[in-house]
């Protein structure tokens, strides 16, 4: 076997049938020894990775860029019309669309550079970032688009917006939600507008195309596409997508089951978001600004609204202060994320760094906010304290807590995680390290959806907890035992270290 480049190890694989896995596991679970022999020939050889990149260039008033992505393929036989040949399309009618509108003085020539990239997936994008760190360096955000043209009752699917995650605050959430919440919204029948004739308000529609009412999410977080890579690198991204799609990855994914008319909603909500990005100037600028603090102060109601109903969920004293807890959690640490948010809009000004100090006014007022929320929390603590009959005691710290608070997370040998993976799945047992079982069940500890997020946190040198906090911030209540068992069963894997300060 031949040596692979950069001083690898060629490696392989086996490929069995299903029927014949089940059948090996079967036998494995019986106790059995199964012994593979096989005989592998392989080599390994130079490989090009075609992409293809275009630029709309800026004015020379700003250093700054944005890109646009899409992906040609995944693998090269991975090629569908949905998945994603419609988001490499709209990337190619953004760029088309701005140019035109730009030459007939619609719209004023961008300031920052405008960089499309069509290219396998993740591994293309990674690919091209690590290639040409002088644009790289520059990227202020990224607009990733996969799956977008699906006829939306054809799949009985909706329009994605996937936000960044908490761990990485932007305010490209909002800008983006705001342009998509707008044309959403104008392209549904409502009830208040009835005085159109049961029509779109200002209704977006192509010839050829579906009279569909656009039905659109604003959904947290989720990996799996080239988005994840621009955030590995620092730029902040959100990825659209029409999900779910039934034809996801099969040899159905054809043309017939797309819409012009999604493809010409996606086409406006995709190009004014690119404009607001490339374009702006201090105007414009604190707009976006006034529109993050603005949904902050939502998402903080809404953290709030969490936690009353953790508290009005409890059936008993023990029930009720956890519940407390938890709530206090939950707005903490949104106000802690709406400061982050606020600061980074400061990108946009013509000034950043002078930008994200004047901005630094509304560190205290989210802080008061969150003073007030906490205060009508506690309130309401007191009430349910009444109806269950127990007393209302602020929380002391238990010895768990303060144990969680004084133990740090530390990776072991550099390891790194990555955005949208899972936080480590369970190698075989051997000698030295915990069974299979006992792994697994640790493992199941905690939620899939917290996997990512968790991997993350466990790269930050933060206490276990503040990463519960974190994590029961941004999701729901995760119990600290939890956390501590699959901490521990990562710990005996060697994959992390526990240190107590």
């Amino acid at each position: 076997m031949e040596n692979a480049p950069q001083g690898k190890k060629a490696g392989f694989g086996w490929s069995i049938s299903p029927r014949v896995g089940r059948e090996l596991a079967a036998r494995l679970a019986r106790g059995e020894k199964v012994a593979i022999r096989s005989i592998v020939k392989a080599e390994s050889f130079p490989g090009e990775m075609e992409t293809v990149h275009a630029v709309l260039p800026g004015d020379g008033s700003s250093t700054q860029a944005v890109a646009i992505s899409g992906h040609l393929y995944e693998g090269y036989l991975k090629q569908g019309a949905n998945d994603d040949a419609s988001g490499c399309a709209l990337g190619l009618e953004m760029g088309r669309a701005f140019k035109r509108l730009v030459d007939e003085g619609k719209l004023p020539r961008p300031k920052r550079d405008i960089h499309f990239l069509w290219v396998p997936e993740i591994s293309g994008t990674r690919a091209w970032l690590q290639k040409h760190p002088e644009v790289t360096k520059k990227l202020i955000a990224d607009l990733n688009f996969d799956m977008e043209g699906l006829g939306l009752r054809t799949g009985s699917t909706q329009w994605v917006m996937h936000r960044s995650p908490d761990t990485f605050p932007t305010f490209l959430n909002d800008l983006c939600a705001n342009v998509l919440r707008f044309v959403g919204n104008v392209n549904q029948e409502r009830v208040r507008y009835r005085a159109n004739g049961y029509g779109y308000s200002w209704p977006v529609l192509a010839p050829s195309g579906s009279t569909d009412p656009f039905y659109y999410v604003v959904e947290k977080y989720y990996g799996a596409s080239d988005h994840q890579v621009y955030m590995s690198q620092g730029i902040p991204s959100t990825m659209f997508i029409t999900w779910p799609d039934p034809y996801y990855h099969s040899s159905q994914d054809t043309p017939d089951k797309l819409d012009p008319t999604q493809f010409k909603r996606a086409g406006v909500v995709a190009t004014a978001a690119m404009t607001v990005l490339a374009t702006a100037d201090d105007e414009t600028a604190a707009k976006v600004t006034a529109e993050a603090v603005a949904r902050g102060a939502e998402r903080m109601g809404q953290a709030e609204a969490k936690g009353m109903a953790y508290l009005s969920d409890a059936t008993d004293g023990v029930g009720l202060m956890t519940a407390y807890k938890d709530a206090r959690a939950s707005i903490s640490h949104q106000a802690n994320l709406e400061k982050a948010v606020i600061r980074t809009s400061a990108v946009l000004y013509a000034n950043p760094a002078e930008a994200e100090k004047k901005l630094a006014a509304f560190d205290p007022l989210v802080d008061q906010r969150a003073a007030a929320l906490l205060n009508e929390v506690k309130v309401f603590y007191n009430v349910e304290a009444q109806r269950l009959n127990v007393r209302a005691a602020e929380p002391a710290q238990t010895p768990e807590d303060a144990q969680a608070a004084r133990t740090f997370v530390e990776r072991v040998g550099g390891q790194q995680g990555g955005r949208g993976r899972g936080a480590g799945a369970p190698p075989a047992g051997g000698a030295g390290q915990p069974d299979r079982a006992a792994l697994q069940a640790a493992s199941r500890r905690i939620p899939q959806h917290m996997t990512s997020e968790l991997n993350l946190l466990l790269g930050q040198n933060k206490t276990v907890l503040e990463i519960r906090d974190f994590l029961t911030g941004e999701f729901e209540p995760l119990p600290l035992t939890d956390l501590m068992e699959y901490l521990r069963a990562q710990e005996k894997l060697g994959s992390l270290r526990l240190v107590v300060k």
